[in-house]
């Protein structure tokens, strides 16, 4: 097994302790959380991770379970990872200026601007 391999094996297993550790806390935050991620999707062509939760009222225990909720969001087909945009420093304190993905929706009907 190559080492990204296994550090996306790592990286999927991180997420979902997180995600089912907050399930447990609050079972309707992966329901919550897609809802406004499919909120941003419909109204920005283009997001971050950082504008998400500019507009978003949910605080998890752990970060790694947004991870989660991104990837599922992946799933039901309401964004991708923006290709031939550059990962950009996030701007939350919390995220320690990591290098996040800029999203594209795969559902914008046209609205806003991202947020600054």
């Amino acid at each position: 097994m190559d080492n990204s391999t296994e550090g996306e094996r790592l990286r999927d297993a991180g997420m979902k302790i997180a995600e089912e550790a907050q399930a447990e806390r609050d079972p309707l935050t992966k329901q919550k959380a897609i809802s406004e991620i499919r909120w941003m999707a419909e109204n920005f062509e283009t997001f971050t991770s950082d504008d998400v939760h500019f507009f978003s009222a949910i605080r998890t225990d752990h970060p790694c379970a947004w991870g989660s909720y991104y990837k599922e969001a992946h799933k039901l087909g309401l964004m991708e990872i923006a290709v031939g945009i550059p990962y950009v420093k996030s701007k939350r304190p919390s995220a320690h200026a990591a290098a996040i993905p800029v999203y594209r929706s795969l559902i914008y009907k046209g609205a806003h601007e991202p947020a600054e």
